[in-house]
């Protein structure tokens, strides 16, 4: 499951903090100015459906700082615990604020290694290690499409005379879970 949102705290209570989505259109298409909210404390009530067999549910919301608390200092109030708590059986999480070219393009590569046979700890290293390479090259077994957009993403990273190797920009994500 991927989410594509922006992480808002809540800096008087960390359960409130909550994953913002764009603006709803209104009954005539306009956009209303409105945000979707989904809060740390709504996601951590749910129970995700994920089938006995499976591998789990592997939740990678694409938002900033998902993994650390607000207010606690502790490791239970957090977007991505919400997520364990939901039933996800491992959430990608972010320790800092990372780049979003670079954290699009670690995500890519995370669910490329994921569909291939991976565990979650695997692939994000696997995408991890990548970046940190001399040569990066999107896989030749991505999709070409898939290919595309990384290597756009590449690009886009590189052209804002950012280093993909410099750990700033994707060491922060950490899988959490199993």
């Amino acid at each position: 499951m991927d989410i594509s949102a922006h992480l808002l705290p809540d800096p008087s209570d960390s359960w409130r903090s909550h994953l913002a989505f764009g603006a709803v259109p209104g009954p005539d298409g306009t956009q209303t100015g409105d945000i979707d909210r989904l809060s740390v404390q709504t996601v951590a009530a749910q129970r995700f459906p994920v089938p006995p067999d499976g591998p789990g549910l592997c939740v990678s919301p694409a938002s900033c700082m998902n993994g650390l608390p607000r207010r606690h200092q502790d490791e239970s109030s957090t977007m991505a615990a919400a997520f364990l708590a939901g039933g996800a059986s491992s959430v990608l999480g972010s320790l800092w604020l990372v780049r979003l070219h670079a954290t699009a393009l670690v995500d890519l590569l995370f669910h490329h290694g994921l569909r291939t046979g991976h565990a979650p700890a695997d692939a994000l290293r696997q995408a991890q290690l990548w970046m940190a390479g001399p040569v990066r090259e999107p896989p030749a077994s991505m999709p070409a499409d898939v290919r595309r957009l990384a290597a756009e993403l590449l690009n886009a990273l590189t052209a804002s005379r950012h280093d993909p190797a410099d750990p700033a920009f994707w060491a922060g994500l950490v899988v959490v879970g199993r």
